[in-house]
This record gives C-alpha cells, structure tokens and sequence, in this order.
C-alpha cells in the first residue's frame, strides 16, 4: 500500500483530515481498519485519545480494528 512522506497511508489521512464519510467507504471496499503506518501505529491508536474522534474510533471498531493491539515506541 502506498504511503505518503510522513508514512500514513489512504485510511489515515482520511482520518486524520476528519472525513469518516471517506474512511467508510474506504472501509466498505475493503482496506483493512488496522492498517499500520510506517512506524506500525494502527489508526485506532493513533484516534483513540483524540478531541473529536470517536466516530473515527468507532468506524474502525465496527470494521474490525483490533481494539487489543498495542503500540510500542521504544
């Protein structure tokens, strides 16, 4: 999957500009809700403590983002 300069592919800009009637259809077609970032940051991690996210958190959830995944940044 092709991913932009700061490693975020489709699903996370679309996020994270706040366009979840994008990431919806995204989702629909199929792009998978625990697509990593190139730092391997899901896109629930990186929405779950967010202002104003919690539609995005709960798109991702409905799609089958593992809500069990961890992230380490060490």
């Amino acid at each position: 999957m092709a991913l932009n300069p700061l490693g975020h592919s489709i699903i996370h800009t679309n996020s994270m500009k706040w366009h979840p009637e994008c990431l919806e259809i995204l989702l629909q077609n199929g792009l998978p809700a625990d697509q990593p970032t190139s730092d391997e940051r899901s896109m629930l991690s990186m929405c779950i403590g967010l202002v104003g996210y919690w539609p995005v958190v709960q798109l991702l959830v409905q799609y089958g983002a593992n809500i069990n995944q961890r992230y380490d940044n060490s």
